[in-house]
């Protein structure tokens, strides 16, 4: 039966958003090089596969302020690779590179409390691993470049791009993990453009200085080069607290091929806290507290934490063809630590606190991991168990009909 001409809608025209335009106006601005400006064509939502070599690049103009921060990009995914975000089963969500710096995050804590389902464990200046609450469960697994942690990391949010939570049961991806969820700190990475960003100001009442610049190392020769440098020294605004830190980090890429990426990174992080924050407990059900003094030292004068880390790692993409990816990595980080921590125990009856005063000697923890030691395939020609070794690309090709 035809419809009644009353009851059809009108044509409906979509137009860009202002926010598409300014970007496509980007992306053709003379200033910067098209292999930064435009993503490569497989980045666009929807598509299968993100290449291993345009991936990087993409990134950095991935959830702009002019796109309300919304990403669309995954910068890896375990076995799955770099993705787009709308092709992902996966609960995912970015805190972007321009949404760190507009809201001037400096810290993990500063950067936890921009997203609804995550909080941090434990301040920054307590010293401890870094360690979150996802959706209400703890959380001791997270990720550096993909690469997993073994909470020996002291985070510098300098040095990321951006921070990737996936939300739920993440098992399949990354083997044994929190129920929670994991959380992926992407470092940066270097730039096709030299650029220099200067930023220099007071942090409560210490002084503060942060230089990022990056560039071609050899115009032409498909080698380029992006460095950090980070000094903070002084009061916080908690009474006798002072935080001195130093960070340094450096990353080359070798475009071997137009298939083939090699990415080496490097750091060195300096943390020392003095009057460093408490850790509360609270005994009993329904008992809460009072809201804390801010700007009051709950802990000890005389308490103190110092975390000293040292981090390389290589990452090697490579896209034999169009079916199979070979991607590969190693991280080395570590870390020294030591301190006096300061635990409080609440009193549920009068309000009261017990403290206690903990001494951490002096101890080395070190992270090896590896991450994606295998050939991967596009979705449409991955098998449901992914190989573990080179020997079985072979076996997989043949069980997926190539």
């Amino acid at each position: 039966m035809p419809a009644d001409p009353a009851t059809q809608l009108p044509p409906v025209t979509v137009q860009p958003t202002p926010a598409a335009k300014a970007k496509a106006a980007q992306a053709s601005d003379a200033d910067v090089p098209t292999s930064l400006a435009s993503p490569p064509p497989s980045t666009a939502a929807g598509a299968a596969e993100v290449t291993a070599v345009g991936a990087s690049l993409a990134l950095q103009l991935d959830g702009m302020a002019s796109d309300g921060y919304r990403a669309s990009l995954i910068s890896d995914l375990g076995p799955l690779g770099s993705r787009p975000l709308l092709t992902t089963p996966f609960s995912m969500s970015v805190l972007s590179k321009e949404l760190l710096e507009n809201t001037q995050s400096k810290s993990i804590d500063d950067v936890l409390r921009l997203h609804p389902f995550v909080h941090n464990m434990w301040p920054v200046a307590r010293g401890n691993p870094t360690s979150a609450v996802i959706r209400g469960f703890s959380s001791t697994t997270s990720m550096l470049d993909n690469m997993r942690l073994q909470n020996t990391a002291f985070v510098n949010v300098e040095g990321l791009e951006r921070v990737e939570v996936l939300s739920g049961l993440s098992g399949f991806l990354y083997g044994a993990t929190d129920p929670g969820g994991v959380i992926n700190y992407v470092q940066k990475s270097p730039t096709r453009h030299s650029f220099a960003n200067l930023t220099g100001g007071l942090i409560g009442e210490s002084g503060y200085a942060h230089a990022d610049f990056g560039g071609a190392i050899a115009p032409g020769a498909g080698t380029y080069y992006r460095v950090n440098v980070v000094r903070q020294d002084g009061g916080t605004a908690v009474d006798h607290q002072n935080v001195e830190r130093t960070y340094v980090s450096g990353a080359v890429d070798f475009e071997i091929s137009e298939n083939a990426l090699l990415q080496v990174k490097a750091f060195h992080s300096d943390f020392h806290a003095d009057g460093s924050d408490a850790f509360w407990t609270v005994p009993g059900v329904g008992f809460y507290p009072a809201a804390p003094d801010a700007g009051r030292l709950y802990g000890q004068p005389w308490g103190f934490t110092d975390n000293r880390q040292d981090g390389v790692s290589a990452k090697l993409a490579w896209d034999i063809d169009e079916t199979f990816t070979f991607r590969g990595g190693y991280t080395f980080i570590e870390a020294h630590t030591s301190g006096v921590a300061i635990n409080n125990a609440a009193n549920h009856v009068n309000g009261t606190y017990t403290q206690t005063g903990i001494a951490n000697a002096a101890g080395t923890l070190t992270t090896k991991s590896g991450v994606n030691r295998h050939p991967s395939l596009p979705p449409h020609r991955r098998a449901m168990l992914t190989p573990s070794r080179l020997e079985l690309l072979r076996l997989q090709a043949r069980s997926c009909g190539a």
